[in-house]
């Protein structure tokens, strides 16, 4: 049996934690990255595991650069004077620019990554927002709701929703100082004073642009829109729209209103209808789905355009075997009058 005590388990936990993406993360990666290192036998303490896992991520995040320097100047005052009294100096946390959102919730604009996490834990521990079943999610309430945008939230991806509402204070002031850089490059001091001679070259150009932007606006035409197609319908659709005349989109509002004014939808499935005595001469179904209405639609509508090139067509069969049959008598009054000829010569 390997012995491990809890310290160093605790310091394994914590390095699988910093080295880890929190938002895949879960206890039971954790657990096999350890049986990888130790065993099997390790599992017996997977309740210690799981806790020393959610405490670590409860506990607000410091810099290891902090406690480094913190431990070196203890173990050198140590050594100098073992009597006196050590006094630990602990470096400013880094602070963060809050959003509005965040910074309601804090009470204050500026705050560090672990003063944020502590009093969300806080609020969470007090309000019981944990999932009871399952203590690593987070049930949102109306107040967290609106800083993390959704109802629902891992331990775990807690910190991925908090990293847009945080900010650095440098970056701040560096966008600040670019921003009046670029006003100050706009500002009309240091612009330079243009020569004469620029200037006239500039005002005999000005009237080509003018004609170059009178062409743009001639080309913006507006677009003209299409006007609707309109179909010749059957008479037990015409007798329906009591009209004998009608484009597509006509008739399926008219259609649709019938439906919705005498409730012929399915109640269960809205998707299928029900047609009444009035619809049925049209569809002859008792009973269709909104997606196979314009198939029993499509043979009552009949395009006008088209029987018009119908017409078209028949005239034109008609007048072109007008004209064959002419020229056919043509051409036999023609031989004829070669015969006679011929005859007469002879």
């Amino acid at each position: 049996m390997v012995d491990v005590s809890d310290k160093e388990l605790k310091q394994n936990i914590k390095n699988i934690i910093a080295t880890a993406n929190l938002d895949i993360l879960t206890i039971k990666g954790v657990c096999n990255q350890l049986v990888l290192k130790y065993g099997d036998i390790i599992m017996e303490r997977k309740l210690f595991i799981s806790n020393t896992v959610k405490q670590i991520i409860q506990e607000p995040t410091y810099d290891d650069s902090d406690s480094e320097s913190n431990t070196s100047d203890s173990n050198s005052s140590e050594d100098e004077n073992e009597n006196q009294e050590i006094t630990k100096k602990k470096r400013p946390r880094n602070l963060l620019q809050l959003s509005y959102v965040l910074a309601d919730f804090m009470n204050t604009e500026e705050a560090s990554r672990g003063e944020v996490v502590k009093q969300l834990w806080d609020y969470i521990k007090k309000n019981n927002l944990q999932n009871p079943k399952d203590k690593r999610q987070i049930l949102l309430d109306d107040t967290l709701q609106q800083i993390f945008k959704r109802k629902k939230v891992t331990m775990f991806s807690m910190n991925k929703y908090l990293t847009p509402h945080m900010k650095k204070l440098e970056d701040m002031v560096s966008q600040d100082t670019t921003i009046v850089n670029k006003k100050k490059k706009k500002s009309p001091s240091t612009k330079k004073k243009k020569s004469p001679s620029t200037t006239k070259s500039k005002t005999k150009t000005k009237p080509k642009s003018k004609s170059k932007t009178k062409d743009k606006t001639n080309d913006k035409n507006p677009k003209k829109k299409r006007a609707p197609r309109i179909f010749q319908l059957s008479p037990e659709l015409a007798t329906f729209m009591k009209n004998e005349k009608a484009s597509r989109g006509d008739v399926l509002n008219t259609i649709w209103n019938h439906i919705r004014e005498h409730n012929l939808q399915n109640p269960k499935d809205k998707r299928e209808i029900f047609p009444d005595d009035k619809m049925r001469p049209i569809f002859n179904v008792n009973s269709m789905t909104m997606f196979t209405l314009n198939k029993y639609l499509a043979p009552h509508l009949q395009s006008i355009i088209k029987k018009s090139e119908a017409e078209n067509k028949s005239t034109k069969r008609k007048h072109s075997l007008t004209s064959k049959t002419s020229s056919t008598l043509t051409s036999t009054s023609a031989d004829s009058n070669k015969v006679k000829k011929k005859v007469r010569k002879k």
